[in-house]
């Protein structure tokens, strides 16, 4: 099988897990289609990865612009962030559950959704302008938004390896769309510094 290319490729099936219908077409439990599109797959679990990681930490490098232009203490500042770990815990069984039962592509849609709607609530929260009021509770709505997400799109990589891709690609699979985190984390600490070097710049941020 050239790669890329729509095929099947013989796979290996338990036993225990064959019809015992005598009429049943044991060739077709034995292949195992593969699409072009599974690149695409991959790509866009990363891109939500990614962007995922990047709206988690995005007010952690400038902690101080931000605690100034939000009018909150740099204690609030943190729990920007760490709303991500008090979400993850609880909403870890509910994405096991919701993968093995929903699947993949109803679990993906869902975390994409709440990552969107998170940044833009994050956008409209930091883009009110200066006034009385904090936007601080806006913002940190689109922050658990984003953390609720994060389950949902972080434990699909291996889900993701084993459906759509052949045995010889899966670990190749899993591990792009596992590092596109720690890529997201990066271009955080990275962009944010050089975009905030002030308080007035947190909603260019």
């Amino acid at each position: 099988m050239e790669d890329g290319e729509a095929s099947t490729e013989v796979q290996t099936v338990s036993a225990g897990v064959l019809p015992k219908a005598p009429n049943t077409d044991l060739k077709k439990l034995l292949f195992f289609k593969v699409y072009k599109r599974r690149w695409f797959v991959l790509l866009v679990l990363c891109l939500l990865n990614c962007s995922n990681a990047t709206i988690w930490l995005t007010f952690a490098p400038v902690a101080d612009q931000s605690a100034q232009f939000l009018k909150v203490t740099l204690g609030e500042i943190n729990w920007l962030s760490l709303v991500y770990m008090v979400v993850a815990i609880p909403l870890s069984f509910g994405t096991t559950w919701m993968l093995d039962t929903c699947g993949l592509r109803i679990t993906l849609i869902l975390g994409a959704w709440l990552n969107a709607f998170g940044a833009l609530l994050r956008f409209f929260g930091t883009f009110t302008g200066p006034g009385p009021s904090s936007p601080y509770p806006i913002v940190m709505l689109g922050q658990t938004l984003g953390a609720l997400a994060q389950p949902l799109i972080i434990f699909t990589p291996t889900k993701l390896a084993a459906l759509w891709f052949p045995d010889h690609q899966r670990a190749t699979a899993n591990m792009i769309a596992s590092m596109s985190n720690p890529l997201g984390i990066l271009l955080a600490s990275i962009l944010s510094p050089m975009m905030a070097k002030t308080s007035a710049d947190i909603p260019q941020l």
